[in-house]
């Protein structure tokens, strides 16, 4: 090889590695997501998803359970009439899936 193909081998590995650098900074900014939950327009409290928890509010139509495990979280325990948001199930960041009460009008979401 000439001087030249190994100057721009060299260089081209150079940017390859910044690259690559640059790539696992910004996807682990992006697992460093937190999750919001929100009552009447106003956030409630925050949560980071992957330290396990059971939070424990009420809403509009009375007391809620949000269980959050293995950087998932679902409804566990709602008073409402249907127990729609409680039937969604596990929802993590992957999914991007809000879960919504409309009795207790509380959602409960990745914060964008």
């Amino acid at each position: 090889m000439k001087k030249k193909e190994i100057i721009i081998i060299a260089v081209f590995l150079i940017v390859v590695g910044i690259m690559a650098f640059a790539y696992k900074i910004y996807s682990d900014s992006l697992n460093k997501e937190t999750v919001q939950v929100v009552y009447k327009n106003k956030v409630l409290f925050e949560f980071d998803p992957n330290i396990d928890k059971v939070y424990k509010f009420d809403g509009s139509y009375g007391h809620m359970e949000l269980e959050v495990k293995d950087g998932s979280w679902r409804i566990t325990n709602e008073e409402c009439p249907n127990h729609i948001c409680s039937s969604v199930g596990w929802v993590n960041e992957q999914s991007y899936f809000p879960i919504i009460c409309i009795p207790n009008e509380v959602y409960v979401s990745v914060k964008e």
